[in-house]
């Protein structure tokens, strides 16, 4: 996630933001490089899940970041290798902002709760 969020600023590919959290989580462990083949979150406005989405190859990779988009970022927790969603799609909620992004989620505990 943090990966992800590091390069979130206007005028990068929406690819980019991709590419850094699946480098990231590749250099980890590269079983966890299958992020390459999902998405890793989606734009925000009047619907919780519309365009761009997050996808390093769709028809969107491509879309610039502006000022002003509100993004939310979700990097998937898989089992692996069964590639079993464990824990969902932990997202980060973010505004692009003239220098960068502000991440409107930065409170949210990133702690892993286990429910017994």
């Amino acid at each position: 996630m943090d990966a992800a969020l590091s390069v979130i600023k206007p005028g990068i590919r929406v690819a980019e933001i991709h590419r850094a959290a699946a480098e990231r989580l590749g250099r980890i462990d590269p079983k966890f490089a299958v992020i390459r083949n999902v998405f890793a979150g989606h734009g925000m406005g009047l619907h919780t899940h519309e365009p761009p989405y997050l996808d390093p190859t769709g028809d969107q990779a491509n879309i610039i970041l502006q000022e002003g988009m509100y993004l939310a970022v979700e990097i998937s927790a898989f089992d692996l290798p069964e590639f079993k969603v464990v824990g969902g799609f932990p997202e980060d909620n973010v505004l692009v902002t003239k220098d960068g992004h502000e991440n409107l989620t930065w409170g949210v505990p990133r702690e892993l709760w286990i429910a017994k």
